[in-house]
């Protein structure tokens, strides 16, 4: 149930335009980002998730985007046998939409992830790497010139030999245009 409330509350912030200045185009970004990693994976943690983005935006209805984030799969105590830590590695690139050339966007694209996982009891090490692919929606919220926060809510595809998977992050970007 909270994660429904969490991802609605999300939505209406997308879609809720009001005293929001229009985003600038031809301005490169910067962003950090923290939010929540939904994992569709038995036994592994739903956790929070952290990262920074690289982007910019070189015609009012186009943008794209580079993000890096890290996010502990297996730390709550939903431990799989003989799995200890896990930890997920992401990076993606986007091509945004911004319909009409405001501030709601439409992205998806590559990436690649990589899960390191711990085995219990042994000093070996496993990691799934894999070509990922995205897709979401985010609304930029400008705060005067230079600062906007972004909520995003991004569904990514990863299909490894240990992890596979459709999962859901829903995050809060805090960032600068140069």
């Amino acid at each position: 149930m909270s994660r429904k409330l969490f991802l609605l509350c999300v939505a209406v912030m997308m879609l809720v335009a009001g005293g929001a200045a229009p985003a600038v185009a031809g301005q490169p970004n910067f962003e950090i980002f923290g939010g929540y990693y939904y994992s569709n994976e038995d036994g592994i943690d739903n956790d929070l998730t952290y990262g920074v983005r690289f982007g910019g935006r070189p015609a009012e209805q186009f943008g794209w985007q580079i993000s890096g984030s890290l996010f502990d799969l297996n730390n709550d105590g939903n431990q799989i046998a003989g799995i200890g830590d896990a930890n997920a590695f992401l990076i993606d690139a986007s091509a945004q939409w911004f319909p009409g050339g405001g501030n709601f966007a439409l992205f998806g694209g590559l990436g690649f992830g990589s899960v390191d996982v711990d085995l219990i009891g042994t000093t070996t090490d496993v990691s799934d790497d894999a070509l990922t692919y995205h897709f979401g929606v985010s609304y930029i919220f400008q705060v005067g010139e230079k600062f906007y926060i972004r909520p995003d809510i991004r569904f990514r595809e990863f299909t490894g030999d240990l992890y596979d998977s459709l999962d859901t992050e829903a995050s809060v970007g805090f960032g600068w245009n140069f």
